[in-house]
């Protein structure tokens, strides 16, 4: 007999709030596991998990993100102030 194990999976797509350029390699960290999204910004995790952070260089974190279908995640950078 064999056993079968379907694991149904949520695709979030990582963009630039801005210019709506995709992000590769955004770090999602779930309370099981971390993934990465690939070259075309594109990270796929099991519906099961709670996204606990979601991180990307130079840009904002989000934390504890509730995602239940596939979905758009758009991210912003990090605002530096000016000195005049």
């Amino acid at each position: 007999m064999k056993t079968i194990i379907f694991a149904l999976m949520i695709k979030i797509w990582f963009l630039d709030v801005k210019t709506k350029e995709t992000l590769p390699a955004v770090k999602v960290t779930t309370d099981k596991s971390t993934y990465y999204s690939n070259l075309d910004g594109f990270a796929t995790i099991p519906n099961n998990e709670k996204i606990i952070k979601v991180t990307y260089n130079t840009y904002k974190t989000l934390n504890n993100i509730n995602v239940s279908n596939d979905t758009t995640i758009y991210l912003n950078h990090f605002e530096l102030n000016k000195c005049d």
